[in-house]
């Protein structure tokens, strides 16, 4: 069937558009037309920000600046973010063959993931998966390449000190993904079945960098900040970016953090530009992963 609101043509038992992704369910609901749209109507090749993406922007941003200004959201949007934090390290921690459990830290508030030792079996799996993905798609190249060098890539970090620095990494890079793709959802209005959601991504989504860039600012810039940074959790720099700094890169704790703060910066024009090319990409990501 063609979408309603793009002619991308869909297979028929689809729930939503694999080009603008609308949700056919919804415009039902909403009685806008089921039917194609004319013939010789093209894709918008550009996204532009719309009247609505533009109120969910300012809308959320206000709110998420409000937020860091009072006590109750800031401490329940602290805890979401300390949530996203902890699986972000579990799921890179059982990526790599580490069995992980995230959980809140009732002892030093915040939050903490037990991860094991490494389990070569779980580790042999990922990869089965990851070389099975590369069979499925073996008469498309470009993807039988591009898993064919994520298994090779796998290896090179699971066999170096490569894959416990991304362990360590992931719990703040969760945030930024999570923060990226929500800002997406608040601009392109993307797998969103109420407009107030628009406004609850980008409010989450700010906050998050507000918070995340506030975080590596300090840490870069101030020697205080590190000092307390240190300190945290009983002392004995337990951190994430102490231990990638100091145990596994062995560089100053300002070179990471400032690395973070060029990845917090680049988040939100990520979202902007994904928004704005977001039928490119996904046509582009239709051929990359087509079967045939």
């Amino acid at each position: 069937m063609n979408c309603p609101q793009c002619n991308f043509e869909n297979e028929d038992s689809a729930e939503s558009c694999r080009m603008c992704g609308v949700i056919f369910a919804k415009l039902q609901r909403a009685g806008e037309p089921a039917a194609p749209v004319a013939v010789g109507k093209s894709i918008p090749e550009v996204n532009r920000l719309d009247g609505k993406a533009r109120t969910a922007l300012i809308i959320g941003t206000l709110l998420a600046i409000g937020a860091h200004c009072f006590t109750f959201p800031k401490i329940a949007l602290q805890g979401l973010t300390t949530l996203v934090h902890e699986m972000g390290h579990a799921a890179a921690g059982w990526l790599f063959g580490c069995p992980s459990i995230p959980a809140f830290d009732l002892r030093y508030g915040g939050g903490v993931t037990t991860i094991q030792n490494r389990d070569d079996k779980l580790m042999w799996l990922v990869l089965v998966g990851i070389l099975g993905l590369a069979f499925y798609f073996r008469k498309n190249l470009p993807a039988l390449g591009l898993f064919i060098g994520a298994a090779v890539l796998y290896l090179i970090c699971s066999y170096t000190v490569t894959y416990k620095i991304i362990i360590m990494f992931m719990g703040h890079g969760m945030e930024l993904l999570i923060a990226g793709l929500f800002l997406y959802r608040a601009l392109s209005g993307r797998s969103v079945f109420h407009e107030l959601e628009r406004i609850a991504y980008a409010l989450v989504a700010v906050f998050i960098l507000i918070q995340d860039v506030m975080f590596a600012w300090n840490l870069t810039f101030s020697a205080n900040a590190r000092m307390w940074y240190g300190r945290a959790k009983g002392g004995g720099h337990w951190m994430d970016f102490s231990q990638i700094a100091e145990r596994y890169l062995h560089v100053g704790m300002p070179s990471v953090t400032f690395f973070f703060l060029l990845l917090c910066l680049v988040v939100p024009v990520a979202a902007v530009l994904l928004h704005r090319y977001q039928v490119a990409f996904y046509r582009l990501c239709d051929r990359l992963f087509d079967r045939d």
